[in-house]
């Protein structure tokens, strides 16, 4: 029921009883006097708080209320008083002092009280408790003035409402004269529009801005400031203003100049210093690469297993001088700062194995047995950088063989722990030799320094392979260290945490069929023969044995009667008295034994072998120390088992056109390796140019009956090589049919070349069928020059791989002609050309370089097709378009994208090495 207004009413109070009510229950001191302020009309009790007395002696003691007032600002408080009449209102800050002598500070607010007609009554003010206020007021301004830094506030319109007396000192005045200023009242223009941008930015973002910055002293100098600059807000959020705290740092900035200056002096001087090594080097490297690149040709030929251990071994001991090489320039560049760790899949046992093989020979012709053990139970597959793993332990073992002149030496690797994902490897290598007196162990690992100077006269090297040694091993987060013995021998070792690989080692199932085989081991060496024991009986084998030959000719002969034969031994080339080849003749004269595999391992490989084991019957000759899973491979063959993972048999051949002289110009490394092996395969003659110059040049010595002309590349595209070559024809009469290869499958490419002249057209990556297609069409035609017409390159663009984006074997193997060697030799040659185009492609953008950028993007798209490597064909295709625009400075993002998927790429490759 609602209740009526004029009951409501009636429950209102007075309207002067509701005043007294609110006002004494406000917190804030309220009073009022006569208008000459001799009498008190009326207070509320808070006075009685702030002045320290009880409300009734407030009142009785009229006089009170002056003396209470601070010595110190009563003259104020009166002459403000005195101006009342004038001014109507006022607004002033005093100190009560109460009787226990504490002190408070008030805010009054005071005016005359008129009536309805304007006439004054009385004095009415209202006062405020400030203490608190006053007192952080007074905390803040020791805290500011105590610091050692310049201290400024700044309200919302950039004008100084506060600073410190060093703030004030520093630009030469006192604080009465610095409020109200701005920056452009105090400063030079330059520093004053600086100033205000980074206050705008404090105010509008809300953030903290620390910067080193320009600022004129008292004196009129310039220096320098680390400055911080804040937002000041209220009590509701609200930004009012900024504060900025700054310092000079003057001294420091001059010494950072001088350090840059130092730098860049040291820095133009290393720059001079690798620019020589680059050159030297790149003179060794030249013929370096041709041995290695006549090497893979020679794997790719089918070779027999001596034969590819031999070229292997070649390989390897090419592929380990250009480390070697190396040492010097990775040695400057750890010094700069500037030596990258790569971070990808490997196969332990393969990098240790692989690379204690290349140093076999050199040990095996100094005498010196060379062992390798990884133990059992260190995990196989690890992701990591393989690469400098392999040049640590080329570079000790490489010691080790330097300094023992008899005996031998052990690489030795222990899992020392794993746990979440990651494994602690010990990594030893063990020698016989000369050995390092104490006092010098402390110092082989320096740069330049060996145990004495006779050791360099006597022994040759540099010193750098421990240096480089020991930082690539820092650099790993490892540990390095050496213990020796004069005239016993060293031992160097070294630790390395690696991530173990997510996927389980893929080992065969077919290797479960080994299971208790029984093999001979016949090795004159212990170390030798705990190692292979060691490693047969991890396969699951049931191994046997033996120091020499005579015992291996009696176990032979026991198991025989048994009933048991062996079906597998391995020899050992060199054993005193009765050597492998001994045993394996008398195998071979005894009926009984004829039927046993024979494997010789030698440490040194000596003219006539590889005849002797063919005459013996000697299924496998291997390089010691021998490679864990190439030992694994002949086993199984011999036992008739197929690993798994092996690739199919080679596709069938195609029918190939006629035999012809082809031209091939190319300036990517892998297509020119494809297009070599697919013509070769076809009995064509083909020679090799890496440019359109020299492809002009070429067909101006000697006249072929085909071209074969990549689009992009450097010093003279395709284009206008082929014009230039149908220049010169249309003065001869004669007409050298051009097919253009290109990775470009964009609209118009194909009339391009027709216009350039060109007779056929076919896309990379390369599909052999398109290619002996095109090449039958413009080789078979009869052509007239000029005739656009009979044209015959087709315009089909070979659809990218999509079966991951990441690879597509099948492809790379069909473009191979099914030959698992020659995939291998072009999955390396990717890895080794890739890294080289990404170093390419970030020193052009760093200078800027938009064509070489273009170029090496292109080639790179081009390679990766050939493997079906959709993402880094599109990431380098993106990134081939922007450095054709010329706009690098959109190259970021796609060049972050690119290098993943190459990071990707490289991985995966790795895998079919």
């Amino acid at each position: 029921m609602e209740v009526p207004p004029s009951s409501i009413a009636n429950r209102i109070p007075r309207t002067e009883e509701l005043l007294t009510t609110l006002i004494n229950s406000a917190n804030h001191l309220v009073w009022c006097t006569s208008l000459d302020g001799t009498r008190l009309l009326y207070t509320n009790p808070v006075a009685a708080r702030i002045y320290g007395r009880p409300l009734h002696e407030l009142i009785s003691n009229q006089d009170y209320w002056m003396d209470a007032i601070h010595p110190d600002d009563r003259s104020i408080v009166l002459r403000n008083l005195g101006e009342l009449t004038k001014r109507k209102q006022i607004e002033q800050e005093y100190r009560i002092v109460r009787p226990d002598r504490t002190v408070i500070w008030l805010h009054d607010r005071i005016s005359i009280v008129e009536d309805e007609e304007g006439r004054a009554l009385c004095v009415g003010g209202i006062g405020t408790d400030i203490s608190a206020i006053r007192e952080s007021e007074a905390l803040y301004a020791s805290l500011v003035e105590s610091l050692p830094l310049h201290v400024i506030r700044k309200d919302i319109q950039g004008k100084v409402a506060f600073g410190n007396q060093r703030y004030c000192d520093s630009i030469g005045a006192p604080l009465e004269d610095l409020v109200g200023k701005t920056d452009f009242d105090l400063f030079p223009h330059d520093l004053a529009q600086k100033y205000c941008d980074d206050d705008r930015r404090v105010i509008e973002s809300g953030e903290v801005i620390n910067d080193v910055e320009e600022h004129v002293n008292a004196a009129g100098e310039r220096v320098y400031v680390e400055i911080f600059k804040s937002p000041v807000r209220d009590s509701l959020g609200q930004i009012t203003g900024v504060q900025i705290m700054f310092w000079d740092v003057t001294a420091r900035r001059r010494a950072e100049q001088e350090v840059k200056n130092a730098k860049e002096q040291a820095e133009s001087a290393n720059r001079s210093k690798g620019e020589f090594l680059a050159n030297m080097s790149h003179e060794i490297r030249t013929p370096m690469n041709g041995i290695i690149g006549m090497t893979d040709l020679l794997l790719s030929t089918s070779p027999t297993d001596q034969q590819r251990d031999y070229l292997n071994i070649v390989k390897q001991s090419a592929d380990s001088l250009l480390r070697l090489l190396n040492d010097i320039l990775d040695f400057s560049k750890i010094e700069a700062g500037k030596l990258d760790l790569e971070n990808a899949d490997f196969n332990l046992r393969d990098c240790v194995g692989h690379t204690a093989q290349t140093l076999g020979v050199r040990a095996g012709t100094q005498g010196i047995e060379l062992l390798c053990r990884v133990a059992p139970d260190c995990p196989n597959l690890l992701v990591g950088d393989s690469v400098r793993l392999g040049q640590i332990i080329l570079n000790l073992v490489g010691n080790a063989i330097k300094f023992t002149e008899k005996g031998e030496i052990e690489l030795n690797v222990e899992n020392e722990s794993i746990a979440d994902g990651t494994v602690c490897l010990h990594f030893s290598v063990r020698d016989t030799g000369i050995g390092i007196p104490p006092e010098k162990l402390d110092h082989i690992f320096d740069s330049f320094t060996q145990a004495d100077a006779s050791t360099t006269r006597r022994f040759g090297g540099t010193g750098l392979g421990l240096a480089i040694s020991s930082q690539l091993v820092e650099m790993m987060d490892g540990r390095i260290w050496a213990e020796s013995e004069v005239g016993r021998g060293t031992t160097f070792h070294f630790t390395l945490t690696l991530d173990v690989h997510a996927e389980s080692d893929p080992v065969s199932n077919d290797v479960a069929s080994l299971t208790g085989l029984p093999v001979l081991v016949v090795d004159d060496n212990a170390n030798s023969r705990r190692i292979l024991n060691e490693l047969l009986q991890s396969w699951g084998l049931n191994p046997t044995t033996v120091e020499d030959g005579v015992k291996a000719i009696e176990a032979l002969k026991r198991s025989a009667a048994s009933g048991t034969p062996f079906p597998i031994a391995v020899l050992d080339c060199r054993m005193p008295g009765m050597d492998g080849f001994n045993v394996a003749a008398c195998i071979r004269e005894d009926e009984q034994l004829g039927d046993c595999r024979l494997i010789m391992l030698t440490s040194a490989v000596k003219r006539g072998d590889v005849e002797r084991c063919r005459r013996l019957g000697i299924a496998r000759y291997m390089q010691k120390p021998v490679v864990q899973s190439e030992l694994l491979d002949t086993i199984l063959r011999f036992m008739d088992v197929r690993r798994s993972d092996e690739g199919k048999s080679p596709a069938k051949t195609p029918d190939s056109p006629r035999n012809l002289k082809i031209l091939l110009a190319e300036d990517g490394v892998v297509n020119q390796q494809v297009a070599i092996g697919l013509l070769q395969q076809y009995g064509h003659d083909v020679t090799v140019v890496d440019d359109g110059q020299h492809a002009v040049v070429a067909m101006e010595r000697e006249s072929f009956d085909l071209v074969l002309m990549d689009i992009q590349m450097p010093n003279l595209d395709g284009h206008e090589a082929t014009r230039i070559i149908r220049s010169v024809e249309r003065r001869t009469g004669k007409h050298t049919p051009i097919i253009a290869m290109t990775a470009g499958a964009m609209k118009g490419d194909c009339e391009k070349c027709i216009e350039s002249g060109m007779d056929g057209y076919v896309t990379k990556p390369i599909n052999p069928d398109h290619l002996l297609e095109t090449i039958a069409n413009c080789v078979g035609a009869d052509r007239e020059q000029g005739d656009d017409t009979k044209f015959a390159a087709s315009k089909e663009i070979c659809a990218n791989h999509e079966k991951s984006g990441l690879l597509d074997v099948d492809a790379a193997l069909k473009l191979c002609g099914g030959d698992q060697d020659q995939l291998r030799v072009l999955a390396q040659s990717l890895l080794d050309e890739s890294s080289k185009l990404m170093i390419d492609m970030e020193r052009a953008i760093e200078a800027r370089e938009a064509k070489i950028v273009q170029r090496s993007a292109h080639t790179l798209k081009s390679s990766a097709g050939v493997f079906g490597a959709k993402n880094v064909f599109e990431a380098s295709l993106s990134i081939e378009m922007i450095a054709k625009e010329g706009r690098l400075d959109r190259v970021k993002a796609p060049l972050t994208e690119l290098k993943y998927e190459v990071a990707r790429l490289a991985t995966a490759l790795g895998k079919l090495i």
